[in-house]
């Protein structure tokens, strides 16, 4: 049965017969037009951008009420990446963070995550729409209004891919162009995330005569033009005076992933060369400290967080390879023990988006989220894409995401946000800030 008994004095069964096809094909839409419903055929798609693959691929299909693994989705010719696609056929009210199981596959770094809701949708406080893992973007289309209120929350911070296919990356997937929507919104035309976003903080190689003590990492350089930003430069510096010190660079944005943060450095006495690591490219983790002491120089933040290293007991090989990963992942740690837990349990108060204030410490980077809403965005709730910091005194920061909202009309007071982070500072030293993504909406959907 429809959700309505007639539209213009015209039922369901007689717009049916008229198509010669049955009323279990046929739903009400908006309360002023019958629509021929479909079965979505899942594997390979293709469209020429992503709005025009939801409107003709995909909102007016059955629903798909668990989600699914698809093929490749091909867009302007460019092959974004395999996708998971779930799709609600009804008013969804969301008072409460759902069961991830019900929105999106475990699949991680290799998969897109592909929502349709045929219908209006509300979030409220407390509730949150994010993946549970890292996925190569988030696209939301909703055919009818978007309500997000007070406290409530769309987000993709710390949800980049790890599209590296090396450490714990799920897979390697070519960073490309995504077309979002063909035609001008907002005054941008044919809108993209494009494949390259901001570039990473350079690693660095100085003396001590020639710059002293570095408290402060270089920053990231911003996304533009859709861009996530790029990955922010370790910090620290040199008590002793003496030797030399590489600060870890940030890596490049993605279309998929913020860049990842580079390591610190805390050298009191080594006359060698104390090198942190960079942040790893395609979302990948964040660069080793290195410390030579019982000082603190944070790792980088990414996918996951880097490492303690070097040669003093904070760098010693048991905390590389055995206690400090371990302790990195479930989130336990005393804080005298590994200076990090500072930062990343209290975070800075514009790290929105993540659904705890601590969800250990595997860290992340910011990622892409999308959403088309054709009727009415309202409320006055949060749609974040934020990097994480960087370990306290010298772990730099992973960069903001890239959001992108399209809307028909716009009553809300939600400002969209994609910040990058830093690392705290325990003693003297920030790691440097990520770049900022992109954050924005587009009227005329």
């Amino acid at each position: 049965m429809p959700n309505i008994a007639t539209i213009n004095g015209v039922d369901e069964d007689d717009i049916a017969t008229h198509n010669g096809i049955t009323a279990a094909n046929v739903a009400s839409k908006g309360g002023d037009t019958w629509e021929h419903l479909t079965a979505f055929g899942g594997g390979h798609q293709t469209a020429t951008d992503l709005k025009t693959f939801f409107d003709t691929n995909f909102i007016n299909s059955f629903a798909i009420n668990s989600p699914t693994a698809g093929g490749n989705l091909i867009l302007n010719g460019q092959n974004v990446g395999p996708y998971d696609y779930v799709l609600k056929r009804s008013d969804i009210t969301l008072s409460s963070t759902p069961t991830s199981s019900d929105w999106f596959t475990t699949t991680k770094d290799t998969r897109s995550a592909i929502i349709g809701v045929a219908g209006n949708l509300t979030i409220n406080s407390g509730a949150f729409i994010r993946p549970p893992d890292r996925k190569l973007f988030m696209a939301i289309y909703v055919d009818g209004n978007l309500t997000i209120n007070s406290g409530g929350t769309i987000s993709m911070t710390a949800r980049g891919a790890n599209h590296s296919g090396t450490g714990t990356s799920g897979g390697a997937t070519t960073a490309r162009e995504i077309r979002l929507a063909t035609g001008t919104f907002g005054g941008i035309t044919n809108p993209v995330v494009p494949a390259a976003g901001g570039a990473g903080a350079a690693t660095d190689t100085v003396t001590y005569a020639q710059d002293g003590h570095r408290y402060v990492g270089d920053p990231g350089t911003a996304g533009s033009g859709g861009g996530t930003g790029g990955g922010g430069g370790g910090g620290g510096g040199f008590p002793g005076q003496v030797g030399t010190n590489t600060y870890g660079g940030g890596s490049a944005g993605t279309c998929f992933s913020s860049g990842a943060g580079g390591g610190g450095v805390y050298n009191n006495t080594y006359s060698g060369n104390a090198a942190a690591t960079a942040g790893g490219a395609n979302g990948g983790a964040g660069g080793n400290s290195w410390i030579n002491a019982q000082g603190f120089a944070g790792p980088g933040a990414g996918n996951p967080a880097g490492l303690y290293q070097g040669i003093g007991p904070w760098g010693n090989a048991a905390y590389q390879s055995n206690t400090w990963p371990y302790f990195r992942n479930i989130g336990q740690a005393p804080h005298m023990t590994f200076p990090h837990q500072s930062a990343w349990t209290s975070g800075s108060t514009n790290m929105r988006g993540r659904e705890a204030a601590f969800e250990g410490y595997a860290n992340g980077t910011a990622g892409t989220l999308v959403i088309y809403v054709t009727g009415t965005l309202s409320g006055s709730g949060f749609i974040y894409s934020s990097g994480l910091d960087g370990g306290s005194d010298g772990g730099a920061g992973s960069g903001g995401g890239s959001i992108t909202v399209f809307y028909n009309t716009d009553s809300s007071s939600i400002t969209p946000q994609a910040p990058g982070q830093k690392g705290g500072s325990w003693n003297s030293s920030n790691g440097g800030l990520g770049g900022t993504g992109t954050a924005r909406k587009l009227s005329g959907l």
